[in-house]
């Protein structure tokens, strides 16, 4: 697991780039005003005290997450750092292992296909269109893009491009 500290502050670092948010001033304003650096903050807390045995701790932030938060990210999760959600609308991360600066937008579905215990991995730099589910085990690549509304079943190869339902690989670059 990556230090708690530093992985907040590359989270926070994606939120306040001008490219992203050129009003954020520090952690204490993206925290009140971003709800998706709000999620992510308290996801990296659930985690953190998941993975440390802290009971106390998570059920208080899972608590305060439930309350303000509008997306569900399971403790499950191993999301690392840079993570950066724009719109974060009815998005539902169950599990599995996500790579450093990836971009998830407005309704996304990241979790089981059926009713087995078996997570996607997403890649590093990997950017996931609103609408996507990316359902069971399977990859998707570093450096790849899941278009909007795509269903990714199977395995994206990295430096990709997936859309459609179900998903095809519809660009790759070597």
């Amino acid at each position: 697991m990556h230090e708690l500290p530093s992985t907040i502050n590359n989270d926070f670092i994606r939120y306040n780039s001008k490219k992203n948010n050129p009003s954020v001033i520090s952690i204490f304003t993206a925290f009140f005003v971003y709800k998706g650096f709000r999620a992510i903050f308290l996801y990296r807390i659930l985690r953190y005290s998941y993975v440390n045995n802290k009971k106390y701790l998570y059920y208080m932030t899972k608590m305060f997450d439930l309350l303000l938060n509008p997306i569900e990210i399971s403790s499950r999760a191993d999301i690392g750092p840079g993570f950066y959600i724009p719109h974060p609308q009815c998005i539902v991360i169950g599990g599995g292992k996500i790579g450093r600066n990836v971009s998830v937008f407005h309704g996304v579905t990241i979790g089981l296909k059926k009713e087995l215990h078996e997570y996607p991995t997403i890649g590093d730099n990997v950017q996931i269109g609103a609408g996507s589910k990316i359902l069971g085990k399977l990859a998707v690549g570093n450096n790849s893009r899941v278009a909007a509304n795509a269903v990714v079943l199977n395995d994206v190869p990295d430096n990709s491009i997936a859309a459609g339902i179900p998903a095809k690989v519809i660009k790759e670059n070597e």
